[in-house]
This record gives C-alpha cells, sequence and structure tokens, in this order.
C-alpha cells in the first residue's frame, strides 16, 4: 500500500485486541480468529516499515556518488571544466595586482633593490678640495700653528675667524652675492684647519685662485660639456683601463671636473673615469700635478 493511504492504526490495533471468556480456554473459533488477525497486522506492520525506510533514505543519482554531487556545484562556480579548485590555489590571499597587500610587497621590494647612496662627507686630513655634484665647492687649508715658540699668544681661534671673515664679506661685496662662506675654523693639535665653501668654481678662482696651487679650474655637467665643445682623449676607468671618450661619456647627468697645478682632489660621489696621466688614491681621491689640463669624470 502507498505511504499516504489512510490508516487508522487505533482501529486496526482494537480489532485485534482478544477479550477472554470466563474460562481458561478459548474456542475454536477465536483461536482462528485470533490467527487471521496476526496475519493482518504483521502483514501491516512490514509494509509500514518498508514505506517508512523508503520515504527517509535519499535517491542517489545512479552512477554519481555524495561526493561527485558536493563538488559539482565547486566546479560550476569556479567556471573549471577539470574539476574542484585545488587547495594551493584557493588558500591564503591572492598575489594579483588588485591586491593592495600585494602591490605593497612589490613596492617594498622595489626600494629594496634601489642602488646605495655612495656619497661622502667632507672630512679633510690634509689641504685639498672637495667637488659636489651639485657644481659647489668646498676648500680646507690644513697649516701648523703653534704659539709655544713666542712670548705671548699670536692668533687665538676668535682672532683667525674674525680675520678669514672679514676677507670673506669684502670678497662677497666686490661680487654683489654671497659668493664664498666661512664653514669653520679650528685649532687644535697644534694645527689650524679652515674650511671655506664656494658656489662655484669661478668663485673659487676668484676667491683663492693660484694661491691654493690651482691655475685653471672647471666642474659642469657631462651634458653641458657636450654643448662647450669639450673633446676628451687618453681616458681610462676606475680600474685602469682604457675607454673611449663616448663611453666616458655616455651619461649626460655625470659631472666632468676640467682641472691644472698641483692640488689633492676629493668628490663628493665616486670617479668613474679620469684622464691616463692621473692616478687615483681611492673610489674618490685623486692628487693632481699637472700643467697641462687633466679630467675626471664622477657621478
Amino acid at each position: 500500500m502507498r505511504y499516504n493511504t489512510p490508516v487508522s492504526w487505533t482501529t486496526v490495533l482494537r480489532s485485534v485486541q482478544w477479550i477472554p471468556d470466563t474460562g481458561n480456554f478459548f474456542p475454536a473459533e477465536v483461536i482462528a480468529v485470533k490467527k487471521s488477525m496476526l496475519s493482518v497486522l504483521t502483514a501491516l506492520f512490514l509494509t509500514a516499515a518498508l514505506i517508512l525506510s523508503a520515504c527517509q533514505k535519499p535517491v542517489e543519482p545512479s552512477g554519481e556518488s555524495i561526493d561527485s554531487q558536493a563538488q559539482t556545484p565547486a566546479s560550476s562556480e569556479t567556471g573549471s571544466a577539470t574539476g574542484p579548485t585545488s587547495p594551493s590555489s584557493s588558500a591564503g590571499p591572492s598575489s594579483s595586482p588588485s591586491d593592495p597587500s600585494a602591490s605593497s610587497a612589490e613596492t617594498s621590494t622595489e626600494e629594496e633593490t634601489l642602488p646605495p647612496d655612495t656619497r661622502i662627507q667632507f672630512v679633510p686630513t690634509q689641504t685639498s678640495l672637495f667637488f659636489r655634484q651639485d657644481g659647489t665647492v668646498l676648500s680646507a687649508e690644513i697649516t701648523g700653528f703653534d704659539n709655544s715658540g713666542f712670548d705671548s699668544t699670536r692668533y687665538t681661534e676668535d682672532g683667525l675667524r674674525e680675520m678669514v671673515l672679514g676677507w670673506v664679506e669684502e670678497y662677497n661685496r666686490s661680487v654683489g652675492k654671497t659668493a664664498v662662506n666661512l664653514e669653520s675654523v679650528t685649532v687644535a693639535d697644534k694645527k689650524a684647519t679652515l674650511i671655506l665653501s664656494y658656489d662655484t668654481t669661478e668663485s673659487f678662482m676668484g676667491f683663492q685662485g693660484s694661491d691654493f696651487g690651482v691655475k685653471e679650474l672647471m666642474s659642469v655637467t657631462v651634458g653641458a660639456s657636450k654643448k662647450m665643445g669639450v673633446a676628451l682623449t687618453g681616458m681610462k676607468n676606475a680600474a685602469g683601463e682604457a675607454v673611449t671618450a663616448a663611453a666616458a661619456t655616455e651619461n649626460n647627468d655625470w659631472n666632468l671636473l676640467m682641472i691644472s697645478g698641483k692640488v689633492l682632489v676629493m668628490t663628493e660621489d665616486r670617479i668613474l673615469f679620469c684622464s691616463d696621466s692621473l692616478t687615483l688614491t681611492d673610489e674618490y681621491t685623486v692628487r693632481v700635478s699637472s700643467e697641462e689640463p687633466v679630467y675626471l669624470i664622477f657621478k
């Protein structure tokens, strides 16, 4: 019988109840009815159990397992025709360019790979010139300074500073601008150190010139030197290997220094190329001793 067939289980049970007679034995008719009703009751119970079991058990599509049914929606959601997304592709944050964290990581990596700043500060230990990338110049004069051989102190540090400031102010008035600045005057260990700064190489030559041992001096970018028609010959790199003028001037932003005379030269950044008559003391230093102009190219 079908699951939705109306059946009164109470009626069925009542129809098979046995009301015994006042005696100890049932009549044969009662026994026959009892057996008949038991058969009906058994059949009803079996039928009801089968119906309930069939209704409670989900029907599985033929040829497919429950696992494959669970996987099918995942495949359709991802648009993949090859099955569910693998754990490696679904776990963790996305590394696509639209992910802000991924972009931040790429930017951080780019910043970490930038070349280091190779510029140095001017800390002179002897008389020298220091050329900066922006075209300005520093000079350091270090001389012996000992008052012990005199009955009284001839010069004090303050006295030296006032004297040099007078020279600087007079020169700046003559050119109508602040071309020279006094950076420092120090007296220590029987030495006096004077450091001055200049806005251009022209200002250095106007204030110091040959008194510092320099005959000619020019500092420009490589690009500017090309426009001026500067022709370079006999150049070498920092390793001492000969290079062409084209190789030495391939970057217009590099700095070109032309100088003649006798002086110790230092540069703010590394020396890349120089005239083959020069010998580098280190990556930033060269001693010039030439009556003819020689050339340095630094970063």
